[in-house]
């Protein structure tokens, strides 16, 4: 049994809460995205550096949850669409003497927003549908696993499928980063305006379409 440190952020309007990403094609064949958004317009790329960054300033400039260790050999980010989150972390990483070389993979359900270099030292990236099991050179090897932005992605019956999955790429004792964005504490922190009965409707059409409002939470399975 794998020992899993579970660490969530926990998304609301103005502020970040500490507790210790991503865009796949809807035309690629390897499996029919559940991602809401548009993820294969051209501007997608764009948007993602964007939203990295406006991730970013809402923690601080820190990647990293601290209570993560800064040094791991083996990283991997789930839905890493362009791997903005990757290369910042090796950027930072390689800003402090080290001994430590770390090797960082990159997975997502299609290729599309990969990095068009031929080759980026240290980092890799692989084609992968997270509710499939990983390849076996995968299972147990990193010690820092990283996930962002699913809420849009997987609906909440698929969660356990998904989790299983994810956590399977841990080595023990490994560490798992996922930051997420609650949309009932969004609510719950609005006080009531005319904008109220708007996020009403928004919330009420996500959860129809099977996608979870407590996601953080939901994700947790009682680890």
């Amino acid at each position: 049994m794998l020992s899993r440190r579970f660490l969530r952020s926990i998304f609301q309007m103005n502020t970040v809460s500490h507790f210790a990403k991503s865009a796949p094609s809807l035309t690629q064949t390897m499996r029919k995205s559940d991602y809401l958004l548009k993820a294969s317009e051209a501007d997608e790329n764009e948007r993602l550096d964007i939203q990295h960054r406006l991730l970013l300033h809402m923690m601080h400039q820190k990647l990293l949850h601290p209570d993560i260790p800064e040094r791991f050999e083996r990283v991997a980010d789930i839905a890493t669409g362009n791997g903005d989150w990757l290369f910042e972390l090796k950027k930072v990483a390689e800003s402090e003497p080290s001994t430590t070389q770390t090797k960082y993979h990159g997975f997502d359900i299609s290729s599309s927003l990969f990095p068009k270099l031929e080759s980026v030292a240290n980092i890799d990236f692989s084609v992968h549908d997270f509710y499939k099991p990983f390849p076996e050179e995968h299972i147990g090897k990193y010690d820092l696993v990283h996930a962002r932005h699913l809420v849009l992605a997987v609906r909440k019956s698929s969660l356990p499928t998904a989790v299983d999955n994810i956590s399977s790429l841990l080595k023990p004792g490994g560490y798992i980063q996922w930051e997420e964005y609650d949309f009932a504490d969004q609510l719950a922190a609005c006080p009531p305006c005319k904008m109220t009965s708007n996020w009403e409707a928004v919330f009420d059409w996500i959860v129809q379409r099977g996608y979870s409002l407590t996601f953080s939470s939901d994700t947790a399975f009682g680890w």
